[in-house]
């Protein structure tokens, strides 16, 4: 935190988070994600409707990221064409 780069970057990071329309959140398989999980859970907790989870089946977590996407209403997708799919169509308005 007393970094000032490093600062700069994670306020920029939820700066960013913050602004968009949507947010495409994606769990790595060979990875536990940390970064990831807290701006999952920080985006979710403020616009859940504005995310859109890509969580392979065989990430490590995705049994926490399931039942979170579950009670907030989001779509988990598996592959990036349904994540595009998924995109496209809130996009469009559909």
């Amino acid at each position: 935190m007393t970094f000032a780069p490093f600062r700069e970057q994670v306020n920029w990071e939820l700066d960013g988070l913050e602004a968009v329309h949507i947010v495409v959140t994606y769990f790595a398989p060979d990875s536990d994600c940390p970064i990831t999980l807290l701006e999952f859970g920080l985006t979710v907790a403020e616009r859940a409707e504005k995310v859109v989870c890509w969580c392979p089946t065989n990430y490590s977590k995705r049994g926490n990221v399931e039942t979170v996407c579950v009670r907030k209403g989001i779509r988990v997708c598996e592959t990036m064409d349904e994540v595009v799919a998924v995109v496209c169509g809130r996009v469009a308005g559909v």
